[in-house]
């Protein structure tokens, strides 16, 4: 099978994999904790570079709520809390 410039972008190399299965069965350790989220996003990170994470919870008409998020400077906490 030929690849593609454009494929190259989205290969994964095994140890990466390796890397991403450990971390998703370490957060799904973690299901029902306080923990889950970051360790979710630590697992996703592996596979998916990212400046931030935030994870809301959005319901049928009801408010979201803000679940998590590795914003570390309290300029970005205050823009997240004028948000809702």
């Amino acid at each position: 099978m030929e690849v593609t410039d454009n494929q190259c972008d989205r290969i994964v190399s095994l140890r990466t994999l390796q890397e991403w299965n450990e971390k998703l069965a370490y957060a799904i350790g973690e299901l029902g904790s306080e923990r889950f989220p970051e360790r979710l996003v630590d697992a996703i990170e592996t596979v998916v570079p990212t400046s931030c994470a935030l994870l809301f919870l959005y319901r049928h008409k009801a408010c979201p709520v803000h679940l998590y998020s590795n914003i570390r400077t309290e300029r970005a906490r205050q823009g997240i809390r004028r948000f809702f």
